[in-house]
């Protein structure tokens, strides 16, 4: 688990500017990114939403996105 930091809110904010992202999906994308840094292993991002499957695929191993 990731905690809600202050850093991982600004992570999101961040996130929510330079992409087309709702600020709940920032969020989500912002603390697997996180969760991603610290664990030896890589990670599975998992979202049906279209425009954060976008986003997260060019951070993290994505699935899945079907239209």
């Amino acid at each position: 688990l990731v905690e809600s930091l202050p850093a991982l809110m600004r992570a999101a904010g961040l996130l929510a500017q330079r992409h087309p992202l709702k600020g709940a999906d920032a969020v989500h994308l912002a603390a697997a990114l996180a969760f991603a840094r610290r664990g030896p292993f890589p990670i599975r991002f998992f979202t049906l939403d279209r425009a954060q499957y976008r986003v997260a695929k060019g951070f993290l191993e994505v699935y899945p996105f079907r239209s």
